[in-house]
């Protein structure tokens, strides 16, 4: 990591201010294939997750749920099949301690948050910042 982990932390807290309710879904980037699977261009990490999250790593999440104070690096890890090829590598969860994130989990968390924030038992609540509506795809939902 390029910084301390205070410094993501920082940004996060930061982030989570500025949206003060909902749930924050940062994806990295995977290996993008040059003409099949195993052949892949040189990775680059997606720019927003480095900020937040600072691993770079392909295949991971960062997922804040302001609302619930609780934060997630997603990401399954590297199983034997891999280790021939990339050799020792942190977990997730280590990776996710690195950067000051409290809760990791494999990536079939990430739809049952997704299915939890999606869910019709929960109320669509509006933000009071209006300012923040300006960015909003759905803004016409709730008539802003």
């Amino acid at each position: 990591m390029l910084f301390s982990k205070e410094t993501y932390i920082a940004r996060r807290q930061a982030l989570s201010q500025r949206i003060k309710s909902g749930l924050i879904v940062l994806m990295g980037n995977n290996l993008s294939p040059v003409n099949y699977p195993a052949n892949a261009y040189r990775f680059r990490q997606d720019s927003s997750f480095l900020y937040y999250f600072g691993q770079h790593r392909e295949g991971l999440v960062g997922v804040i749920d302001t609302d619930e104070n609780k934060e997630w690096l997603i990401g399954n890890d590297i199983d034997i099949e891999d280790i021939v090829w990339f050799g020792s590598v942190d977990s997730v969860a280590d990776m996710a301690a690195q950067c000051g994130v409290q809760n990791s989990a494999p990536m079939a968390k990430l739809k049952e948050l997704i299915d939890e924030m999606r869910s019709p038992d929960i109320p669509f609540r509006r933000t009071e910042d209006k300012d923040v509506c300006a960015y909003c795809d759905f803004k016409t939902i709730c008539g802003r």
